[in-house]
């Protein structure tokens, strides 16, 4: 199917390859991309096994998603979201009151992080199923 949007074009013949698509592409004139979500997790880890000398995985809790359906739209909440959560361009904390978020969700003293993500549906937690080590 041959559509003027070359964005299409490209997922459709990805499509037919059976090639993997990325996770969301917002380079579509056509529009039909949208609407999307803007979600806020926290992140944290939780224990994997004692496997290879302990391992972790990263957890994440819905805290908000905002339905966006431009553009515009699209920066005006992501700007509005790292300002709500003292998160700068590159999503590091820039506050000094959460020590928990200071740290990390990475320290072993235990922390989380705050991470802002642009998806196709509303937020969900993750993951749905406790990994394996293999």
């Amino acid at each position: 199917m041959n559509t003027e949007c070359k964005a299409c074009n490209e997922r459709n013949e990805a499509l037919a390859a059976g090639e993997e698509l990325e996770d969301y592409r917002l380079d579509h004139t056509c529009g039909r991309e949208w609407p999307r979500y803007v979600n806020v997790h926290e992140v944290g880890q939780a224990y994997g096994g004692s496997e290879e000398g302990s391992w972790w995985f990263d957890t994440g809790t819905p805290i908000e998603s905002v339905r966006v359906d431009d553009w515009t739209e699209l920066n005006a909440t992501l700007v509005r979201l790292r300002v709500r959560y003292e998160l700068d361009e590159d999503g590091n904390y820039t506050g000094e009151d959460d020590v928990q978020r200071r740290r990390g969700r990475t320290s072993c003293a235990g922390g989380y992080d705050i991470e802002i993500s642009v998806q196709d549906k509303f937020a969900e937690a993750y993951p749905t199923e406790r990994p394996r080590y293999e």
